[in-house]
């Protein structure tokens, strides 16, 4: 796969064109599964959302991807080859999206801190209030 920066952003991938070998749209880029097995986490599979009204996903391995480029994901197989639903690669992986960023009710704990990307609320911990003495 061609790629002249060795580091990949999911904020920048999240929501990329997928294009098949043809040129035809696929879908949009839902997920990326990451391993920890290396120093940094190499990419193992991706999550492809196809249609908007009732979308589906699609998995493709990240063997499957031909190139990115700055406005797609480019695949080396075609639709049909690839696998439906959300499934791993056979090596230890997660989805980042799904583990990092999912959106549910452990986003709005008083703990959190961070953004939730799906429903693009932003939680902080409320600071300590002094008791009255």
């Amino acid at each position: 796969m061609a790629n002249d920066d060795p580091f990949l952003f999911y904020s920048a991938l999240y929501g990329r064109p997928v294009l098949d070998p043809d040129g035809n749209a696929v879908g949009r880029l839902d997920d990326l599964a990451v391993t920890l097995t290396e120093t940094f986490p190499a990419v193992t599979a991706l999550l492809i959302r196809r249609g908007r009204v009732e979308s589906f996903r699609l998995t493709a391995r990240w063997r499957d991807v031909e190139s990115l480029d700055p406005v797609a994901v480019r695949l080396r197989v075609l639709v049909e080859r690839l696998v439906p639903g959300r499934r791993l690669p056979s090596e230890p992986s997660f989805w980042v999206g799904q583990v990092l960023l999912w959106c549910g009710r452990s986003c709005r704990s008083p703990s959190r801190s961070w953004s939730c990307r799906r429903c693009a609320l932003a939680w902080a911990p409320s600071p300590a209030r002094a008791s009255p003495t």
